[in-house]
């Protein structure tokens, strides 16, 4: 047997019969960190002086994941916008029909002479017509007319039917006096020889306003009556002309109409008959004393012409349209769905076992020096050399 072989099994033997002898108060390692990772395998034991690493904390299950259930589906609109109005309404039946022409009016229809308006001593020069006013009366020297005689005749203000001139002849000191105006004279002359007939056959008599006091004789010249020297044909007997005389007259006005009918000559009779279509003049004559107004003189026809036509009827009124309908209602929005329901969480992993500290050590032994190869001998052997540094083996040395 070799020495290091005996050596050996000797240091074993007296290693075992000391193990129970000696009292080793090796220092424990201290507590290893837990471990952060995933579960940690058991530590080693601890080499020598070395910390031993204890076990990691485990790692828990991973969270559950969240469920994720489809919102539900929109609703659908509602199905269709509603009917429009059936039509549109009918038109009326058609255009009335015409009402039935008027039958003649039986008044006069009217010319007018002269309304006195523009203010001048002049007739409307019109339809043929023309010559100046005029006062007359039979010349006694003692008296008094106004407007005078001659060329200065002028209108009055105030008319009648709230116009704003008429014809004022005021006379007294006269057998008789009044007013007259030429028909077709072309001069500023009264009854001048220029003066012709005028033809007034188209007419059935004058219409006209006055008001004043007594009554008045309203005379209507014929060339056959006029003396030749006032432009007439007569030559003796003259002046003796057709003529009506008016109602009394009052202060308000009123409107009279003479018609060529009925009338007759001053000095009475018929004869020769009236003929229109000579007319030179128109007088209005009163008595001695007299005063008066004389607006708005016209000549009239005998019936009245032809009345309007009636109106024509109006057409029917076209129907109303008819009403659009209203639209559908749209339908309700769906409700979205439900949300999937939350995973469960996973289980937290369990901590590994923290590792148990690594055994402590001592001092390495000191080397072999005498006998056989170097080498360490065991930490029995070495415990009870003067080396081991425990004071209790060692004597406190």
């Amino acid at each position: 047997m070799s020495n290091r072989l005996f050596i050996g099994l000797l240091a074993a033997g007296f290693s075992l019969s000391l193990s129970q002898a000696c009292g080793h108060k090796a220092t424990p390692g201290e507590s290893g960190t837990a471990g952060s990772g995933t579960p940690g395998g058991g530590g080693s034991t601890g080499a020598g002086n070395t910390t031993g690493t204890g076990n990691g904390i485990g790692t828990g299950n991973s969270t559950g994941t969240a469920g994720d259930g489809s919102a539900g589906t929109t609703g659908a609109g509602g199905s269709m916008t509603g009917t429009a109005g059936s039509a549109t309404g009918t038109a009326g039946s058609g255009t009335g029909t015409a009402g039935a022409t008027g039958i003649g009016g039986s008044g006069p229809s009217v010319d007018m002479i002269d309304n006195l308006d523009d203010n001048n001593g002049f007739i409307i020069q019109a339809n043929g017509r023309q010559g100046p006013w005029h006062s007359f009366n039979d010349t006694t020297s003692s008296g008094n007319q106004q407007p005078p005689l001659g060329s200065g005749f002028m209108p009055a203000s105030g008319g009648a039917n709230n116009t704003a001139y008429a014809v004022h002849s005021t006379g007294s000191g006269f057998q008789f006096g009044g007013v007259g105006l030429d028909l077709n004279n072309s001069t500023t002359m009264p009854e001048s020889m220029q003066s012709q007939s005028y033809d007034a056959s188209a007419f059935n008599g004058i219409t006209f306003w006055a008001k004043g006091s007594g009554t008045l004789r309203v005379e209507f010249g014929m060339k056959s009556f006029i003396p030749t020297d006032r432009g007439g044909s007569c030559t003796s007997n003259c002046w003796n002309v057709y003529g009506a005389n008016t109602p009394t007259l009052t202060g308000n006005w009123q409107q009279i109409t003479m018609m060529w009918a009925g009338m007759q000559r001053e000095q009475g009779g018929t004869n020769p008959p009236f003929n229109p279509s000579e007319l030179m003049s128109i007088s209005f004559k009163g008595g001695g004393t007299f005063d008066f107004w004389i607006d708005e003189v016209a000549f009239v026809g005998g019936s009245g012409g032809t009345g309007t036509g009636g109106t024509t009827g109006r057409g029917g009124t076209t129907g109303s349209a008819g009403t659009t309908g209203n639209g559908g209602r749209g339908g309700t929005t769906g409700s979205g769905g439900s949300s999937g329901t939350t995973g469960t969480a996973g289980t937290t992993g369990t901590a590994g076992t923290t590792g148990s500290g690594g055994t402590g050590s001592e001092p390495m032994p000191p080397p072999i020096t005498s006998g056989g190869q170097n080498a360490w001998a065991s930490r029995y052997w070495d415990c009870c050399k003067p080396a081991c540094g425990w004071t209790g083996n060692t004597g406190g040395r």
